[in-house]
């Protein structure tokens, strides 16, 4: 007995001591500003083991492992981990959602707190485009900020994507400025690739998207300055708008080694609704029969038919794409390095179409001084895009929808079939758009370099002068071949091959002061001040011949026959030299102000109007942190008021138009003699964009309920127009000025709402 009772004690002790060592009570309670939360969800990190806060916001939670961490989460409120007190009572302080108006935005030369901000700017963070199938950046800005409308040219993979920031502003291309983690790229300055139009697209559906070559899964963020107090700070380059993109860098802690990969299908969800052959054999029928003439054979019997051909299906397929990321970061001693390795392949749903993409980053900055700080961020990139003519009426889905479904895609021979008089009028209108696809190779190779080298040199605490070097350097192979065919009345008498290679070299070199101070914890300044430099250049040269080329994988000019080459060259600069300044400042987390100045001087103006000014001025008030809005506030959390206005212009035009230029034409008498091409003008100049922008917002109800409202009014005017002046019988000669105007007008509306019943407010 006495045994049995020394047994149960010692299981009691070494219960209660397990209890002590391995399973204990944390107690605590959660607060926010002072206020108690109630509901608040306390769960062991990694078990099941949790509870919720009383009234009071206090909780008990039992058998709780030593070095266990606890996770808080609440509606409205950053998830919060600590590890597990069990000495005392835990006092835990959660963080609104409204603390993220003090994250950094990329504003352009520099950074704001959200909460300063007091343009039109949108942002989007690199959780909201993770593991989506985008080609390039601009696709991924669809639906993602309001005011932001993103067309798509064409279906072919890595094609032309048109994005208008809130409508048009000129007739001179409305694409918005990209400027990634500091260097400018240019979507406007896309061609349509000589091989490409000698196919015969042109109607944007052989566009390339500047943007394609870019990695998406190395963006970190997005942020869209929408109106001229905000994208003033780019003066020329701003009047579309700007799209700021940051890519990835490395953050504290252990050295992190990633892995990422999708897979996933392409389909057309939607056919036109066509006849099938018995269908078609009725219609035909009928118009013979209207027409007075005996039905052929084939048409007198409809109902004994197959379906026949179904040339949407034989088109279109499913296709697949992929994706696989390598990527590795981290800091150690004052460096950041992030670097990635990537691979992207996207077939088309049309047949023979595809791009695929190879992209490496690396971006490193360091702390090699306490005053110093160097880095670059740099991204090579090659893809290959494979494009086929399937957007106009002579295209492979036009010729789709056209033909008849009599049509076999091939012949009893395995040649592909074509139409012949006895298939029906409309059959002659259209070809085979299997053999259209097969037959016509359209390729372009890419080469990419973009980044920028960059120092910061610390004078004294808060004065930091910085000097960068960004580029872009794009290289291009475009390359079309469309053999000799006969397709019954339809037939392509010679081989033909075109070649054509692009190159644009872009640079910019930026040296500017900030000066950030703030004085007795109410006032802050930041003052920028800054002179910038750019260049672009391009060239192209193309060729084209005929002849008996042996087949898509022999190609080369050189085979092709002398005496029908067609040579094409080209070439052109523009350069900018600029001067910034901007000043922000708030005080006490109530009042914002910011202004800017730019000058801008182009070498696509002559001395009359070279040089361009482009100020801008915003200001906010923030109610919800006065004193009279404290009654209210457990129900309006946020409240602000901004309002913004700003000048900018846009230089989109060729270069040096402002002169006369002269083009040398072959004379029938022999040489070449001169012509004007140009008509110079030397009083053209910026076109104006005056942009004026109002709106607030607003939170309510724990933040559950979120409100953007923005009002706009755009005038843009004098724009730059291209006259043909035909006078006198003279031949007609071209000449820019500067005519028209257009108002924009327009409403911005953004709700976000969570669950608001589930919480009493009073």
């Amino acid at each position: 007995m006495q045994k049995r009772t020394l047994k149960k004690l010692l299981c009691l002790i070494v219960f209660m001591w397990g209890n002590f060592f391995f399973a204990q009570t944390v107690k605590g309670k959660v607060t926010s500003g002072g206020t108690s939360l109630p509901g608040v969800s306390v769960l062991v990190q990694g078990t099941k083991n949790g509870t919720v806060t009383d009234f009071d916001g206090s909780f008990v939670l039992n058998n709780v492992e030593p070095k266990a961490t606890l996770l808080f989460t609440y509606v409205g409120y950053r998830n919060l981990s600590l590890p597990a007190d069990t000495k005392s009572v835990m006092q835990v302080v959660m963080v609104n959602d409204l603390e993220k108006l003090n994250e950094v935005v990329v504003i352009g030369y520099g950074t704001s707190k959200r909460k300063d901000i007091n343009g039109a700017v949108s942002s989007i963070k690199a959780s909201e485009i993770q593991d989506k199938p985008f080609t390039s950046i601009d696709q991924a800005l669809v639906g993602k900020a309001a005011g932001v409308n993103v067309t798509q040219n064409s279906g072919t993979p890595g094609g032309g994507i048109s994005v208008q920031i809130r409508g048009i502003t000129s007739i001179n291309g409305n694409e918005p400025l990209y400027v990634i983690d500091g260097t400018p790229v240019f979507a406007d300055k896309n061609n349509d690739s000589f091989s490409f139009s000698a196919l015969g697209g042109g109607s944007g559906q052989t566009k390339n998207s500047a943007l394609s070559g870019i990695n998406i899964s190395d963006i970190e963020t997005i942020d869209i300055l929408k109106d001229a107090s905000a994208t003033a700070i780019y003066g020329a380059n701003g009047a579309n708008g700007v799209v700021l993109i940051t890519t990835k860098k490395g953050k504290k802690g252990k050295s992190k080694f990633t892995y990422e990969t999708y897979l996933g299908t392409q389909q057309v969800t939607n056919t036109v609704d066509v006849l099938n052959l018995p269908e078609y054999a009725k219609y035909q029928a009928k118009i013979f029969k209207l027409n007075g003439e005996p039905i052929p054979f084939q048409y007198q019997k409809p109902d004994l038919l197959g379906k026949g051909t179904n040339w949407q299906d034989e088109l279109f397929r499913t296709a697949t794409l992929y994706n696989h990321q390598l990527s590795f970061s981290g800091e150690k001693d004052g460096t950041r390095y992030y670097t990635s390795l990537n691979y992207f392949n996207q077939e088309g749903i049309v047949l023979n179409s595809g791009f695929n993409r190879l992209s490496m980053r690396l971006n490193v900055d360091s702390n090699v001084k306490s005053w110093l700080k160097i880095g670059n961020n740099l991204s090579v990139s090659r893809s290959s895009q494979q494009v086929v003519r399937n957007d106009d009426r002579g295209g492979l889905v036009m010729n789709a929808l056209r033909q008849s479904p009599e049509l076999p895609v091939r012949s009893a021979n395995g040649s592909f079939a074509g139409p012949t008089s006895g298939l029906g009028s409309s059959a002659n209108e259209a070809t085979n758009p299997i053999a259209l696809a097969e037959y016509n190779n359209s390729t372009t190779e890419r080469f990419k370099i973009n980044g920028n080298l960059f120092a910061d040199f610390t004078i004294i605490k808060g004065l930091v002068f910085r000097s960068e070097l960004g580029y872009d350097l794009n290289f291009s192979k475009n390359s079309a071949f469309v053999p000799k065919y006969t397709l019954g009345n339809v037939s392509e008498l010679l081989n033909k091959s075109f070649k054509q290679q692009d190159q644009s070299y872009y640079w910019n070199i930026k040296n500017y002061l900030t000066y950030n101070k703030t004085i007795n914890e109410k006032h802050n300044f930041t003052f920028l001040l800054g002179q910038e430099a750019q260049e672009s250049r391009y060239e192209y040269l193309s060729g084209y011949r005929t002849g008996e080329f042996l087949n898509k994988n022999f190609t080369n000019l050189n085979i092709g026959d002398i005496d029908t080459a067609l040579n094409g060259n080209g070439s052109g600069r523009w350069s900018m030299a600029s001067y910034i300044t901007r000043l922000n400042y708030s005080f006490s987390d109530r009042y914002s102000f910011s202004a800017s100045l730019r000058a801008d001087a182009s070498s696509n103006f002559g001395p009359n109007n070279k040089w361009g000014y482009f100020p801008s001025f915003s200001g906010g008030w923030t109610v919800s942190n006065e004193k009279f809005f404290e009654p209210i506030s457990n129900t309006v959390n946020y409240l602000k008021f901004r309002a913004g206005y700003g000048l900018v212009g846009n230089q989109n035009i060729p270069a040096n138009r402002y002169q006369t230029i002269l083009s040398l034409l072959a004379s029938p008498f022999g040489g070449v003699s001169p012509t004007i091409d140009n008509l110079g003008n030397p009083n053209i100049k910026w076109e104006s964009l005056k942009s004026f922008n109002t709106g607030f917002e607003l939170a309510m109800f724990n933040n559950r309920v979120k409100l953007d409202f923005d009002y706009y009014i755009k005038k843009s005017s004098d724009f730059l127009t291209k006259q043909i002046n035909d006078e006198s019988n003279q031949s007609a000669l071209n000449y820019y000025l500067n005519t028209g105007e257009i108002v924009t007008k327009g409403i911005e509306l953004t709700l976000n709402t969570r669950n608001i019943a589930t919480e009493n407010f009073t």
